[in-house]
């Protein structure tokens, strides 16, 4: 199969499901010459240019027997710290800069970070203090972590960070291959989540994922080249084989921290990946 390209977008463990059919799609002779990523999606679509995408998908699947250690909440591993009888450790919500601990982001990031810059990587990242964001070539380590970085997730760092809500308002990556495989850690069309709350850590990441399901859905109406592969309703229901299972009650926010579901989300898109015909029909 010739080189084509390819585009990951996935905040927190939703980069799980990016990384099973990414997996797949290289195990039926998938070969990306470039990419471009936006949150942890980035990091799936290095390893991917690197020729490590089962690896990717054996890592997240390890995270189930590690206790999704990588998105376990700040306040949990800051009072594991403390550990004495008799105090209660609450979050100051006006200086609480991330949800999650970026120490732990960096550590799990650390053996690509070395190789940021042997590859051809487009991430998208937005600068805070001047309002900018776009497309740019990955040069440095850090540049990872600040992609990586997504609203009540891992905090931005040096000013600097993305999420797929960075790439909301902005055109196709500046990739030269006509042909680009777009995998998305959320649901393209958005779907309805009925049980939502109305707490910010909630609220906030499902704006990002609607707003990136609209440009996702706007690339491909102005990209004839371009194959998504999303989660969907029928994806999912021929997945589990549950009668009743809704996609948008049991598909899990970037946040969710339950290890029980790394391995699960790998297996759906190895799914996805393997469905002929099935990506998400967007145009």
């Amino acid at each position: 199969m010739s080189a084509r390209g390819l585009v990951v977008l996935a905040d927190g463990a939703q980069a799980a499901f990016c990384a099973g059919v990414v997996a797949q799609l290289a195990a039926a002779g998938g070969n990306w010459g470039e990419a471009a990523g936006a949150g942890l999606g980035a990091h799936v679509a290095l390893l991917a240019l690197l020729g490590e995408a089962e690896e990717t998908a054996r890592r997240y699947s390890r995270l189930t027997q590690e206790g999704a250690a990588l998105f376990r909440p700040a306040l949990a591993y800051v009072r594991e710290a403390v550990n004495t009888e008799g105090f209660l450790l609450l979050p100051d919500p006006f200086r609480l800069a991330g949800w999650l601990l970026p120490s732990v982001l960096s550590e799990y990031l650390a053996p690509e970070q070395a190789l940021a810059g042997g590859v051809n990587l487009w991430v998208c990242v937005e600068e805070l203090a001047s309002g900018t964001r776009g497309w740019r070539q990955l040069a440095s380590g850090q540049q990872l972590a600040e992609t990586a970085a997504f609203p009540w997730g891992w905090p931005p760092a040096s000013g600097l960070w993305g999420g797929v809500g960075a790439c909301a308002e902005l055109d196709f990556p500046p990739l030269a291959c006509p042909q680009v495989d777009v995998v998305c850690g959320f649901p393209v069309p958005a779907v309805e989540r009925p049980g939502l709350s109305n707490a910010l850590f909630a609220t906030v990441q499902r704006r990002e994922e609607m707003a990136a399901a609209r440009t996702v859905e706007r690339w491909a109406a102005a990209h004839s080249g371009l194959q998504v592969f999303a989660p969907t309703q029928k994806l999912y229901a021929a997945f589990v084989k549950r009668e009743g299972a809704l996609l948008g009650v049991e598909y899990p926010l970037p946040v969710e921290h339950n290890a029980e579901l790394m391995g699960t989300l790998v297996a759906f898109g190895r799914f996805v990946g393997g469905h002929k015909g099935g990506y998400a029909c967007v145009s």
